[in-house]
Formats: structure tokens, sequence, C-alpha cells
């Protein structure tokens, strides 16, 4: 098998949506820390580094998305036994959620509010998920965790955009929300995945953009939090430690993905042990039909 005809593609667009989401989360962490004013909400007026962080964030977003439907067209993606490595990362995308738990707990304490811990609840649910990822659970059970995941981020959006204390244009609202929306489609294809059902292309572009924005939201905006930078009434300081645990998984399936995923003309890699397979039309294919001849 020809392997750079397998990997080279997936490889190059894994390794560009790394670079990407490296380069726009140190750019946004310097903007919070220089060209932030806490008291209004926005960037300070004329400042060149946010325009040109959030130009690349936008452009990046828009190839990782496109990209895809013109090199994966072609392609499958394997789902079967997560390696060690994988259910490693997994294990590390559950702590930042864990993290979490912590806080809605001490905020319901100390005030007073139980709505806390229904979000607590349900980020105990979202950790589960991530943990859970180390066995190889029936595909139903994954695929009742992945909604939970999903009813926390539109919960936690809608409680975003109905902030009235924050301009609905701030660049920390906004990004919060690109970040939830794009964690909710990369789950649901995850979940679609295990369904035998799921577009490599949707699948390769969803976790790529939940790496991106959801990396870019909230680990600058947890170092700006402790240095004091962002204003109190933004209220989305615990939901960050959320979306770090989405961006650490995505990342993880990214490249899991990218290890997985076969030319039509190549067959698949007898070196994964598989169990399920999915072609560009989300159609579940047998593997003796993608074997090479």
């Amino acid at each position: 098998m020809n392997i750079d005809k397998k990997y080279g593609t997936p490889l190059a667009y894994m390794i560009t949506a790394l670079i990407l989401t490296a380069v726009s989360t140190v750019l946004r962490t310097v903007d919070l820390l220089l060209f932030f004013d806490n008291t209004l909400g926005y960037y300070n007026t004329g400042a060149p580094l946010p325009i040109v962080a959030n130009s690349l964030l936008f452009a990046g977003a828009v190839f990782l998305v496109a990209f895809p439907f013109f090199a994966f067209r072609k392609r499958n993606i394997t789902h079967g036994t997560p390696s060690t490595a994988s259910r490693a990362v997994s294990v590390i995308a559950a702590l930042p959620c864990i993290a979490a738990i912590a806080l809605y707990v001490i905020s319901a304490v100390t005030t007073k509010d139980r709505l806390n811990l229904s979000f607590a609840f349900l980020a105990a649910l979202c950790a589960a998920y991530f943990i859970f990822d180390m066995f190889k659970l029936a595909k139903e059970i994954r695929i009742a965790l992945g909604a939970t995941i999903i009813l926390d981020l539109t919960v936690q959006l809608a409680l975003s955009y109905f902030n009235q204390e924050v301009q609905m244009n701030a660049p920390d609202k906004i990004l919060f929300g690109l970040a939830c929306i794009s964690a909710m489609l990369f789950i649901a294809n995850e979940m679609k995945l295990f369904a035998d059902n799921c577009r490599p292309t949707v699948y390769m572009f969803t976790s790529a953009c939940t790496l991106l924005f959801c990396a870019t939201s909230s680990v600058p905006s947890i170092i700006a939090y402790h240095a004091g930078m962002l204003p109190e009434k933004n209220g989305l300081y615990t939901e960050y430690y959320l979306l770090l645990g989405l961006a650490i998984y995505a990342a993880s399936r990214l490249v899991t993905a990218t290890l997985n995923i076969n030319t039509v003309a190549c067959g698949l890699d007898t070196n994964h042990p598989t169990d399920d397979v999915t072609n560009s039309d989300g159609e579940h294919d047998d593997k003796e039909n993608t074997e090479q001849p």
C-alpha cells in the first residue's frame, strides 16, 4: 500500500489544523492580555494584532471546512478499538470537566444557587463520555452520553446568548458561541459514526473546527481570567473548562480519524482493527467490499 497516498493529504490537513490552533491560541492570549479593555468587553480601537488574529481565525476556519469536501470525498473512516494513546488522551480530556464539576459545586455552595448543581451533573456526564472512551461500550450508551454533551452545550449557548450584561457582538461572546456550535456538530457526527452513518468529510472538518474554536476560546480566556483581564459579568469561566476538554478530545479524534481514513482504491489498513466502516456517502460498507483487489 502506498503510505504517502493514504496518509499524505489527511496528515497535512491534521498538521495544518494543529498549527492554526496553536497560532490562534497564542495570538488571542496576547490580545486579551495586552489589547483588551475589560471594562467595555472589547479590544482597544485600532489595535492591529486583534485584527490579524481574528482574520487568521476566520480564514483558517473557512479552509478547515472547505478542504475536506475536495480531498476526502472518496475516503472511508473506520472506527474500531481505541488505541492506548487514544484512551489516555480521553482521560486527560475528562480532567477539565472534573475541574468544572468542582467549580459548579463550589459556586452552588457559596452562592446558594442550586442551578449550578444541575450544571455540575451535566459536566459529570460530559466527563463520563470521555472516560468511557477507554471501554468498548455499546453504541447506544455512547450515543446517549453524547446527547448529554449536546444538551449541556445548548444550555450554555442559550445562557450566553441571553446574557444582557454582555454585548451581543462582544468578541468573547461570539467566539464562545462558535465553539459551542462546532462542538455540538462534532459530537453529533461522533454519534453518527457510532451508528455507522457518518460522512468522513463532515467528521474531519467538525473535529478540526472544534479543536480550533474550543482551544482558541478556552485557553486564552482561562489565562486572562486568572490574570484579571476579563470582566466578571462575562459569567462563562467554568464553561471554558468544558470547552478545553472538548478541544483535547477533538484533537485526539482528529488524529485517530487521520490514521483510520482510507481511499476506496487502497482499501482498509489491516494494521488498524476496525469494527465499523462508513463511506463518503455515510453508508455502511463491508470489509470485503473495500479491500484492495
